[in-house]
């Protein structure tokens, strides 16, 4: 009986090692692909401020970072403050980002990456916060719509051919 104890304490311990150390790759792997500077966000979910989730999924949508650009492409479902402005519908910015700034925090294991654009009259500020490759989240703050939250996941930009 003792030894049968014994043997359920030892696996209990070593599946708690596996899982902390399966853990930390994920998150090193998180953050390879983020100092690469070369990775696309592909949204599952939208989360507008105001009404229900939206499946993004077989919708075009994307946030691409290459180097010190990015290709902004994400659908948008809110309200404008300016009728006028923008009638395509969703936030599309194609240029270098400003004040693009990355930081982890090693404790959480999560990965922060913030930076803003400026499209014609309208200014995104972006944030990008990702525990894992396959677990992000990009919140948009326009200073003419409504706030916007995507959930998809994180995966390295592949060439165009």
């Amino acid at each position: 009986m003792k030894n049968i104890k014994l043997n359920l304490l030892f696996s209990v311990l070593f599946t708690g090692v596996l899982s902390a150390q399966n853990k930390d790759s994920k998150f090193e792997n998180l953050k390879s692909l983020i100092e690469s500077k070369n990775f696309r966000f592909e949204g599952t979910w939208a989360y507008p401020m105001r009404g229900g989730n939206i499946n993004l999924i077989g919708n075009p949508n994307s946030l691409d970072v290459k180097g010190d650009s990015v290709n902004v492409y994400l659908p948008f479902f809110g309200v404008s403050q300016l009728s006028h402005y923008n009638t395509n519908g969703g936030f599309k910015y194609e240029g270098l980002a400003e004040n693009y700034k990355v930081t982890y925090d090693d404790e959480k294991q999560k990965a922060i990456i913030t930076f803003n654009v400026h499209q014609e009259v309208e200014r995104l500020d972006v944030t990008i916060t990702a525990s894992s490759i396959d677990n992000a989240n990009v919140d948009v703050i326009s200073s003419h719509r409504d706030i916007m939250r995507y959930r998809g996941d994180l995966e390295k930009l592949k060439e165009k051919e």
